[in-house]
């Protein structure tokens, strides 16, 4: 029975993994959840894991403390700014358990010129946190 009960926990806590979604892949967050209009020469873009866990909350990204964008899982959002480094933070949001506060994440980014940087936000196993990951480099 034990060993039922092991396998069975394994079994959900491997489910509920969330997982990386290619640029191309991802769809855009849609006007309405954006809230800043960005400008400048740095640019980079966030996407939303997708899986179960964490799907029916926003994660709300903010760029310097100002709220960004609202995203669901696999969903992206690109952002421009003059300055090459920006902190981004990221927090659960919406009803009930949504409104759980799984602690808040920051990452400091450093953007370059000519390389569009991509980060991903990642919900966590239990799905109370929310990480922000360094997702690489696109090329167009």
């Amino acid at each position: 029975m034990r060993m039922i009960t092991i396998s069975l926990v394994l079994f959900m806590l491997g489910g509920c993994a969330t997982s990386s979604v290619s640029y191309d892949k991802a769809k855009n967050v849609p006007e309405d959840r954006v809230a800043l209009k960005t400008q400048g020469k740095y640019s980079f873009t966030v996407i939303r894991d997708s899986g179960w866990t964490g799907s029916g909350c926003y994660a709300d990204l903010y760029i310097d403390e100002q709220l960004a964008a609202k995203f669901e899982s696999g969903e992206k959002s690109t952002f421009r700014t003059d300055d090459n480094r920006v902190m981004l933070k990221v927090t659960n949001s919406g009803a009930a358990l949504c409104s759980f506060d799984g602690g808040t994440n920051h990452y400091e980014a450093f953007l370059e010129l000519d390389k569009h940087k991509i980060y991903r936000i990642h919900v966590n196993y239990d799905g109370a946190g929310l990480q922000i990951l360094a997702g690489g480099t696109y090329k167009d």
